[in-house]
């Protein structure tokens, strides 16, 4: 396989990645979106610190940018120190990485991600992005994920000026709260949809102290066999594989490992925080 083929599968599978790392755990599919007058988590999170909801929404910004340009240059040191890369496919990736989109532009972000820097081991992009982006979701979102969360939340919690615990202590009440209402607007659409009856929702909610999952995982699209040729078709048309390249990875991705396909449909996940 050559080193061409091998950059393009690392970027298929860095996409994968992001997608699981971006996908939010909720407790219904297709729920309505709550008022306009509803305030959100974080507006319920800053009510509890006593804070303006926007320096909570800037000091998290803030403490992730700031997270994620530090696990970039401690994990991108690591990989030159093992001699994984060189100093010069080092510097490489910092000038890429510096040209990366801002915002959540999602298309853009996609294009970014298909025009990696030509790298004699390509893996090293896919570790370096995995480690990075696992600061990607929302405060939240990444209760979950107990050191990512930590991590945030103490950076936050240093921003605002406010204690750790505190921060840490309101996310997991208004986490609470929205499992608990989301939990029973389920049951409740589930019972009138005849998929549950009465008594197996109270016992569901009788469930006190034991972690609950979640009923059903809404994700960002994963990578489709149509995505992946329209993706291999503008790298022909770039010049940048040749169309027997492309068949060699569109081989792969017909015959890519199930463990993948795991990871893209969010399964094996830990359960979303108890109460």
């Amino acid at each position: 396989m050559t080193r061409k083929v091998k950059a393009i599968l690392c970027t298929i599978v860095a996409v994968a990645l992001l997608v699981a790392v971006a996908a939010t755990t909720v407790l219904a599919q297709d729920d309505p979106a709550p008022p306009d007058d509803r305030p959100g988590p974080l507006v319920k999170v800053a009510e509890l610190l006593g804070i303006p909801p926007d320096d909570l929404t800037d000091a998290l910004g803030q403490a992730r940018q700031q997270l994620v340009e530090e696990v970039f240059t401690r994990t991108l040191g690591a990989i030159r120190e093992r001699g994984i890369i060189s100093d010069e496919e080092a510097a490489t990736i910092v000038g890429w990485w510096a040209m990366r989109p801002a915002g959540e532009d999602e298309a853009a972000m996609k294009a970014w991600l298909e025009q990696p820097p030509e790298l004699s081991k390509p893996e090293a992009i896919h570790h370096l992005l995995r480690t990075v982006f696992s600061f990607g979701g929302r405060g939240e979102d990444l209760i979950g994920q107990p050191r990512v969360f930590a991590a945030l939340t103490a950076r936050t919690a240093e921003i605002l000026g406010v204690p750790h615990e505190d921060l840490v202590r309101a996310f997991h009440q208004v986490v609470r709260q929205t499992q608990q209402a989301a939990l029973s607007g389920a049951l409740s659409r589930a019972i009138e949809q005849g998929r549950i009856t009465p008594e197996q929702a109270e016992r569901i909610r009788q469930q006190k102290g034991q972690p609950r999952r979640a009923l059903v995982r809404r994700q960002a699209p994963a990578p489709t066999a149509e995505s992946i040729s329209q993706m291999l078709a503008r790298a022909i048309e770039a010049g940048r594989i040749t169309q027997a390249e492309a068949g060699e990875i569109s081989a792969w991705w017909q015959q890519r490992p199930e463990a993948l396909d795991r990871l893209m449909e969010g399964r094996g996940d830990s359960p979303v925080a108890g109460e």
